[in-house]
């Protein structure tokens, strides 16, 4: 910055100093020569994708500098003064066909550029030795009259040499222009909504300046008064810190547009968009409609699918178009972006998209899989409830019809009994304890049948309902409890079941067991943890997949959103395992209740 500010000053001074009747015009319009593009190179250097151009402009603010030379009198300085004017012109049409990111796009850019050198190398540097003068007026100096001689001249002035180089110099200079200002024009009409905020400015201007230097041709060559030339010549020069000001103007308006891009981007990619409304979306904030998102079909990096569903050949580069992979959080391939080559140069604009696309993308697929599992939980407890709801009609069916029966008929004989029993008294006693007997067998039928739901289980607890049922057991059991305390019923009928299914699995396929280790254990962190351990022969895992107790197992222990393990290997037997998570404090007076 204090180079900038140290040569603006120097070009400044030297305007000051030139042979004009305004050297305050002069000073002020020989320092922003310098000023302008060095000012512009210090704003693009502050963005990324712009420094490649911010080093050319300060090329073209360095050339500048020494162009203001040429308001020296010292004829050397003089003439190196005028020879930085003619190198403005290849840097002004670099400068113009590389921005905003600095690189000559293609092979016409290229020849345009390289033309414009050619132009000033065939033409104009010849004029070093055969001319003893300077044209004038021109823009790079305000002298007018008795400016200081060419330094460089050889002594012989052939008589075609100034209509030949400079006059055929300037027309070509001017077609280059023209053309220049064509692809420029071509190029606003394919931009972006983004990159035409940055080429506008920079296309008025830069026609303003064409136009200026078709003028000065024109005037030269049908002889007007000098005035008029000098007029024409002074407009040019103003237009060429001009430019450096439309860059400056472009970048800004870019990078504006860049932000309101990214805020339509943020604003309607919100929630989880359908693919192809994402496209849509994304398309629509890029101002460009041939915008694709491609998504990978099954992870396979050769099968894609378009936002429609219909597959589609891997993307990848392409003539004329732009192509980004999208990955995850994770790096993972989640999508594919192509558009116009033109998004090219906005590179955080792309980045910003793909980020955008992957969190949508990821999104929806967490929350596709949450709805999996949403309906999986949903179809468990369908089905443990219609399992339930079946197996009591079951229960209540054939205890209503078989063993409910019986009691009822004994209780009718008993009462009959005690009717013929009636002169006995101890007879008639006994009767009497043996028809409340069959009372209350019947009522815990009838408990049993409604509730599928052991008395002891809701009376005592999980611990003690698993210690009565292991007692009937014709395996031998070993029960472990640790801190087992009491938990809301669904937990402990979940785990009491599951359980005795695992414990009935062992006396189904593992006969040849010697050996059930039962553990039963509350890790005071807010999970229940049960396992159930054979010594069997063991069956493999797939052989737990496809059965109904299985099933039923983990229905049960889903239903409490808990978790089952079922691992089995040939020769080491089977492990059935479960957590199941308690929510609420134990229950029942007093605390915790260790068994």
């Amino acid at each position: 910055m204090t180079v900038a500010v140290c040569l603006t000053a120097t070009a400044a001074a030297l305007g000051a100093s030139a042979a004009t009747s305004d050297r305050v015009l002069a000073a002020l319009l020989r320092g922003s020569l310098v000023a302008v593009p060095l000012g512009a190179a210090v704003y693009a250097w502050g963005l990324v994708p712009y420094r490649r151009f911010a080093r050319l402009l300060v090329l073209a603010g360095l050339v500048g500098f020494v162009a203001t030379l040429a308001d020296a009198r010292d004829p050397t300085l003089y003439s190196i003064g005028r020879i930085a004017g003619w190198a403005m012109e290849p840097i002004l049409v670099v400068l113009l066909l590389a921005f905003p990111d600095g690189r000559l796009r293609d092979r016409v850019d290229r020849r345009l550029a390289l033309a414009m050198a050619a132009v000033l190398v065939v033409f104009y540097l010849p004029t070093l030795v055969l001319l003893p003068s300077f044209q004038l007026p021109s823009p790079w100096t305000s002298c007018t009259h008795d400016c200081p001689a060419n330094a460089f001249y050889g002594g012989h002035e052939p008589a075609f040499a100034r209509q030949a180089f400079l006059g055929t110099g300037s027309v070509l200079i001017l077609l280059i222009m023209v053309g220049v200002l064509v692809r420029l024009r071509r190029r606003v009409q394919e931009a972006s909504a983004v990159q035409k905020e940055a080429l506008l400015p920079v296309l008025a201007i830069g026609m303003v300046r064409a136009a200026l230097v078709g003028s000065l041709v024109v005037v030269r060559q049908a002889g007007l008064a000098d005035e008029v030339v000098e007029a024409g010549a002074s407009l040019i020069a103003w237009a060429t810190p001009a430019i450096a000001v439309g860059f400056l103007v472009g970048l800004v308006r870019s990078r504006l547009a860049a932000e309101r891009t990214l805020r339509a981007l943020t604003t309607s990619v919100r929630g989880t968009p359908a693919p192809a409304a994402l496209e849509r979306t994304v398309a629509a904030a890029f101002d460009d409609p041939t915008l694709r998102i491609a998504l990978p079909a099954g992870g396979r990096p050769d099968s894609w699918l378009d936002t429609h569903g219909e597959p589609v050949p891997p993307p990848g580069p392409a003539h004329g178009r732009c192509f980004r992979i999208v990955r995850d959080g994770h790096r993972r391939i989640v999508g594919a972006l192509t558009c116009d080559a033109a998004l090219r140069d906005r590179p955080e604009l792309l980045d910003v998209a793909a980020g955008l696309i992957a969190m949508a993308i990821e999104q929806r697929r967490l929350e596709g899989e949450a709805a999996s599992a949403t309906r999986e939980a949903q179809d468990s407890r369908a089905r443990l409830v219609a399992s339930a709801d079946a197996e009591r009609r079951r229960i209540e069916r054939d205890l209503h019809d078989g063993a409910q029966q019986r009691l009822v008929a004994m209780r009718i004989e008993l009462g009959l009994v005690e009717d013929m029993l009636h002169d006995d008294p101890q007879a008639a006693a006994r009767i009497r304890e043996l028809e409340a007997s069959a009372d209350e067998a019947l009522e815990e039928l009838r408990s049993l049948a409604h509730g599928v739901r052991p008395p002891l289980l809701n009376d005592r607890g999980l611990a003690e309902a698993l210690r009565a049922a292991l007692a009937r057991s014709t395996l031998p059991v070993q029960l472990t409890t640790d801190r087992v305390c009491r938990y809301a019923p669904e937990v402990e009928s979940a785990v009491y079941f599951s359980m005795l299914e695992a414990l009935q699995n062992v006396a189904k396929h593992a006969r040849d067991a010697t050996r059930v280790t039962i553990r039963l254990h509350d890790d005071t962190s807010g999970e229940l943890r049960f396992e159930v351990r054979d010594d069997g022969p063991g069956a493999g895992d797939d052989a737990f997949e496809r059965g109904a107790g299985v099933q039923n197992m983990h229905d049960r222990i889903a239903a409490v959103d808990g978790t089952l393990r079922i691992v089995s290997l040939e020769g080491l037997g089977t492990v059935v395992s479960g957590r199941v998570p308690v929510t609420r404090p134990c229950l029942g007076p007093g605390g915790p209740q260790p068994v």
